[in-house]
């Protein structure tokens, strides 16, 4: 669900400029956040100037390496910040439940978002 979500040129910045934050407070280099990540220098360096869109991926990857919390990076971006808050209570919700409690929740979850849609 995430993957697929777009945020605008400020969003990308508010982010970006969130993840030089910490990782400059962690007293890391971009190398260092490259080493940690797998990811490109040129690629980090995008990402923190709100230059490039950062995906789901890279975000976990980053997240990780900074031992950093989505929702702190992603907090200017409500409707990202909502989604990933959403999809943490599902997870959360839903981890002590048997195979058809779940496939029940997850089709009424459908139908809900199919009615949704076309409100």
């Amino acid at each position: 669900m995430l993957k697929e979500f777009m945020m605008n040129a400020s969003e990308l910045k508010a982010v970006g400029n969130r993840i030089r934050i910490v990782r400059e407070r962690q007293d890391l280099t971009i190398a260092q956040l490259e080493n940690k990540t797998g990811l490109a220098a040129t690629h980090i360096r995008n990402i923190e100037n709100g230059a490039k869109p950062i995906s789901i991926t890279s975000l976990v990857k980053i997240c990780n390496a900074l031992h950093a919390d989505m929702n702190y990076l992603l907090c200017d971006v409500s409707r990202i910040s909502s989604i990933y808050a959403l999809n943490k209570l599902l997870k959360d919700c839903t981890q002590s439940l048997s195979h058809d409690e779940y496939a029940l929740i997850s089709c009424t979850f459908n139908i809900l978002m199919h009615n949704l849609k076309s409100v």
